[in-house]
């Protein structure tokens, strides 16, 4: 369990720090991943200044653990059910 631990801070800290082109050639992300059932690119950026501790006391407290930038807008999906696939 510490060594996958290890790993992910590892793998966080090389992501802040190195971009990649985006698939269009138009952004530059610090992490890019395919699906491997569709195929889809999904990327992720990390806003600069936005990394903290976050620690027991923390727990009560409400809000994001990591701000982050949104691009794809879902207009008609109704969220209100329980159940979020079609």
């Amino acid at each position: 369990m510490h060594k996958l631990r290890r790993n992910l801070r590892q793998m966080a800290r090389r992501s802040r720090v190195q971009t990649y082109p985006g698939k269009t050639g138009k952004s530059e992300n610090n992490y890019i991943a395919k699906c491997k059932l569709c195929g889809r690119e999904n990327s992720l950026d990390i806003i600069p200044g936005s990394n903290g501790k976050y620690t027991n006391d923390d727990q009560a407290k409400a809000g994001l653990l990591k701000p982050r930038e949104a691009r794809k807008v879902f207009d008609g999906v109704n969220l209100t059910e329980k159940e979020w696939v079609e």
